[in-house]
């Protein structure tokens, strides 16, 4: 007679210890715990299929969510189906929530980041093992998802919810393939049901504010490591985990490029960056004996994203890591050169490394679009060193062909900024301006209009203009030509050009003609 194996108990079960292989613990009858090398605790029954007439097994639930209690009751219940002859796989699917869920995630994490299988592990076992881990997956029903979803909704994680039904589905299509469901429940669901979740964009620099991260560059007292890797996830439009596990071995100096490989990358496929000359000194300056280029003596022996980010808002840089992202992708998609864009599109979501929905242009973009892409990418360096200040930030934008950045047409943009005065102008002090209005018939020109400069910017301007030209006889033909500021000195006269030429709606109101960006003269100091 064959020797029953000693039941288990709930200490012996604890103070199991994963292995380098795996192995089991047995109940007795059937009933073990499978000890995997990876520590998970997994409930199993041993049996012979009544149909198959050979050894088969099926997940009761994983410990310490299904007790030793409850596991015992299961079993007991598989047992007398098999000691009657019924095979237990033909009345339910044999698999549980968790174990469907782990078919589904083990082969679903080899192709996403680690971050987001993390995520979704923490998600589902957080708000579903619990509630619905031990129930056999075809038994699970509409209702059943609702119950944990509400779950969600009362923790207040309401930009959860999508994910985690989203997660659910995901399983049971798997589960569907594999026989062990007929239909998805949560195709049932409509997430209008529960609570909006507002969602908040990515703090990022407006255009006007690259300038700022110039600065940090080139002043900020922050270590250099520091400093060097956020000037090349601008620089490269990096996401931040390829610049923090950057290694010296993806540097490819005879083809000029970053080979990054797919485990690093958010899409999971290979992804190139060219080297501009801006991303070759950093690395000069950044060299090392690590394998990492931005080496650190933290356990991962490289700089982190919570550093780049400690660092952003220690600097008072309102922006996240995506937000420096999102500022060269609007700057690169809105350049132009004689009113047509100066970038292809393919190519700017290539260099962010976007992978795209349409399966037929993503085949495509596996060009790479490399020689643009290495134009494109000197460019947006080339355009960063010109944000030198607020004013150089400015002209770079009406260089790169970008007219609604014009500053002289932000309202808020005082016109000191557009216009530094010349030695001897104090703005603090009122000044006259003076204008001329042209028109067919006549020339008439404005010497005494008192002015205070100190934050006044061109609408301001141009509504004084207009105040002051009302009640003359003809402006039907009319425009508004040498408008300048001038001041009286002790032995001269100093004199300053704001514009060139306005001219006169039909409703007598002063405008400055849009001027092509061809056109337009830059100062860079």
């Amino acid at each position: 007679m064959a020797r029953r194996p000693r039941s288990l108990t709930n200490t012996e079960i604890l103070k199991a210890k994963k292995k380098d292989k795996l192995y089991r613990l047995y109940d007795g009858d059937g009933l073990c715990l499978k000890i995997t090398s990876a520590g998970n605790k997994i409930w199993e029954y041993r049996f012979k299929n009544p149909d198959t007439k050979k050894s088969d097994t099926i997940i009761i639930g994983d410990f310490p969510l299904t007790t030793l209690a409850e596991a015992r009751e299961k079993h007991s219940e598989l047992r007398k189906l098999v000691m009657s002859k019924q095979n237990p796989k033909t009345i339910h699917s044999g698999v549980n929530f968790i174990e469907a869920f782990h078919n589904w995630h083990d082969k679903w994490k080899e192709e996403v980041a680690e971050k987001t299988a993390k995520e979704a592990f923490h998600l589902i076992s957080t708000y579903a093992f619990r509630m619905i881990g031990n129930m056999q997956i075809d038994n699970i029903e509409t209702k059943d998802i609702d119950r944990v979803l509400m779950k969600v909704e009362r923790s207040g994680n309401l930009s959860s919810l999508q994910r985690v039904k989203s997660y659910f589905s995901r399983v049971f299509q798997n589960a569907a393939k594999k026989g062990q469901v007929k239909y998805d429940p949560t195709h049932l669901i409509s997430l209008s049901s529960y609570k909006k979740h507002v969602t908040k964009n990515h703090r990022s620099l407006s255009i006007y504010e690259i300038y700022k991260l110039v600065n940090y560059f080139k002043h900020s007292t922050a270590q250099g490591v520091t400093k060097r890797a956020l000037e090349l996830i601008f620089r490269n439009i990096a996401r931040a985990q390829e610049v923090t596990n950057l290694e010296w071995d993806y540097v490819n100096e005879n083809r000029g490029y970053f080979d990054l490989p797919a485990s690093i990358i958010k899409t999971k496929k290979e992804h190139i960056v060219p080297l501009t000359r801006q991303t070759r000194n950093i690395l000069k300056l950044q060299q090392n004996d690590s394998n990492f280029i931005f080496s650190t003596n933290s356990i991962d022996g490289h700089i982190s994203r919570k550093t780049l980010l400690k660092t952003l808002a220690t600097n008072n840089i309102d922006s996240s890591l995506h937000g420096i992202r999102h500022l060269a992708s609007t700057v690169l998609n809105e350049a132009s050169s004689n009113y047509r864009r100066m970038f292809d599109s393919d190519a700017i979501e290539m260099a962010l490394a976007h992978s795209d929905k349409d399966n037929v242009r993503e085949t495509y973009n596996k060009a790479e679009y490399l020689p643009q892409r290495r134009i494109m990418i000197q460019w947006w360096s080339d355009f960063i060193d010109l944000c030198t200040s607020r004013e150089n930030n400015a002209l770079a934008l009406i260089w790169a062909g970008i007219d609604d950045a014009h500053p002289e047409n932000n309202l808020n943009v005082p016109l000191l900024d557009i216009f530094p005065l010349p030695d001897g102008f104090d703005t603090t002090e009122k000044l006259w301006l003076s204008f001329k209005v042209i028109s067919s018939k006549e020339v008439i020109t404005f010497n005494d209009v008192i002015v205070e400069f100190d934050n006044l910017n061109k609408p301001q301007l141009l509504n004084i203009i207009t105040e002051n030209i009302k009640g003359l006889s003809s402006l039907e033909d009319a425009k508004i030509s040498d408008i300048n500021l001038h001041k009286e000195m002790k032995d001269s006269i100093h004199e300053f050009s704001i514009m060139n030429e306005c001219f006169i709606d039909e409703n007598g109101f002063v405008f400055e003609a849009p001027n092509p960006t061809s056109g337009k003269i830059i100062r860079f100091a």
